[in-house]
């Protein structure tokens, strides 16, 4: 949980916080990417009128499945999602929790706090997750209306978080 509070002098955060994260053992299905981290933010910025699509299965991009109008940012994507062997497996599964935040920024530090979900391909940052793994890369990719079923059971619809 990234709550904003540190306890423990030498630890660090950014602000503003407000997500729950994991690694998640087993994701399945079909992404539409609003933002993307890393160096895409800056080059490529809000992907509102050229989102990313791709699909997931047993946890890993299938790469034939990435799609884009926008050509370069599908090629570099796919690329960078090859660096390695985890390079394209899901590393992170995150529920951001800060509902203050109304609207993108263009900064991912404070984007993935948006009251939706994002995820990130490659490292699952394994000292935070508990994951037993590693990627050299690690990109976040934003879903502004996501809908979220865990067990069976929705958590979230098109970006809203259910209470039903």
């Amino acid at each position: 949980m990234d709550d904003g509070l540190l306890h423990r002098k030498g630890t660090w955060g950014n602000l503003p916080a407000g997500e729950v994260f994991t690694a998640a053992y087993r994701a399945n299905g079909r992404l539409v990417v609003d933002e993307l981290g890393d160096w895409f933010t800056p080059k490529y910025g809000y992907l509102k009128d050229s989102p990313v699509m791709l699909i997931v299965r047993d946890s890993r991009v299938n790469i034939h499945s990435v799609t884009c109008s926008n050509d370069n940012l599908r090629i570099e994507l796919v690329k960078y999602l090859q660096t390695d062997p985890n390079s394209a497996r899901l590393g992170e599964f995150v529920i951001g929790t800060n509902t203050s935040l109304t609207s993108l920024t263009g900064n991912m530090l404070q984007d993935e706090k948006y009251p939706s979900v994002h995820c990130a391909f490659g490292d699952p940052l394994g000292d935070e997750t508990g994951a037993d793994w590693v990627s050299k890369t690690h990109v976040d990719v934003l879903m502004l209306e996501a809908s979220i079923w865990v067990d069976g059971r929705m958590i979230m619809e098109e970006g809203r978080h259910f209470t039903g």
